[in-house]
């Protein structure tokens, strides 16, 4: 942000380190990593499942998947599916995803609550317990060299929601990590992140909420002539916890852009 202000320089390839959602591993894993390295990096916080139970749809989904006895399932929006091991179970969940992301948010809620009723899975009340991170954790890392940004406080991707929805998003999950942290909230990263998830009105909103910077899923990297003519659509680049040292080397350098 400074460097866009022209208020100091920043090296040839510079990275910025990030995180989205708001998980508890964020703090019990990499935290201690970056502090021993003396690394900055950036938490985007869902500021509704900071210190809850509640879980992310996705996380649902993999608890069901993960604890079904069943093979095959009519599942709605996808129609009759079936596999035979883990990895085609993933395809199959996966792709259900998928379809749930272009729902509106009313009606993926009311897909995703059929899944575990079809898939024979009953969920425990604890079953997601500790998967978030508290105040107290988001409060000590904010101290020690970590920013905290917003993330929505729902993390519902903003063009399946009115325009005053958005709004609402923006600002009062602004505010909360504000008041929770004591320091200002300048960025943001868009729930989901891809192309059709964000619009120019959208990051005139965040503009306008008091935003300096948003970031996207879209591939990356971004070059610093792209960054200053929008910095309210930064790309990223995505890392799994499948990649190689190969492939996190050819997502640096920039292959995954060929396929965005």
């Amino acid at each position: 942000l400074a460097w866009l202000r022209g208020e100091q320089g920043l090296p040839p390839r510079a990275a910025m380190i990030t995180f989205d959602d708001g998980y508890q591993d964020n703090w019990a894993n990499a935290y201690p990593i970056l502090r021993a390295r003396n690394l900055p990096a950036i938490i985007f916080l869902t500021t509704n499942y900071i210190e809850k139970n509640t879980p992310f749809y996705w996380d649902t989904l993999a608890y069901v998947f993960r604890h079904t006895k069943k093979d095959h399932a009519d599942l709605p929006l996808i129609g009759e599916q079936s596999w035979q091991n883990d990895h085609e179970m993933e395809q199959v969940m996966l792709m259900w995803a998928e379809a749930a992301k272009l729902l509106p948010e009313s009606e993926k809620e009311k897909a995703l609550q059929r899944i575990p009723e079809i898939l024979d899975v009953l969920i425990p009340e604890n079953a997601f317990q500790g998967l978030h991170l508290s105040w107290d954790q988001v409060r000590e890392m904010a101290q020690n060299g970590i920013e905290m940004g917003s993330h929505t406080i729902s993390h519902p991707i903003l063009t399946r929601i009115s325009i005053e929805q958005v709004k609402e998003e923006l600002v009062e999950s602004k505010k909360r990590i504000e008041a929770e942290i004591g320091m200002p909230v300048k960025s943001f990263a868009y729930p989901n992140g891809g192309v059709a998830d964000f619009t120019p009105r959208i990051s005139g909103l965040l503009r306008e909420s008091g935003y300096h910077l948003a970031f996207s899923l879209i591939p990356g990297p971004t070059s610093f002539a792209t960054v200053k003519e929008n910095p309210y659509a930064i790309r990223r680049i995505f890392l799994l916890h499948a990649d190689s040292f190969s492939r996190f080397v050819g997502k640096m350098t920039g292959l995954a852009r060929f396929f965005a």
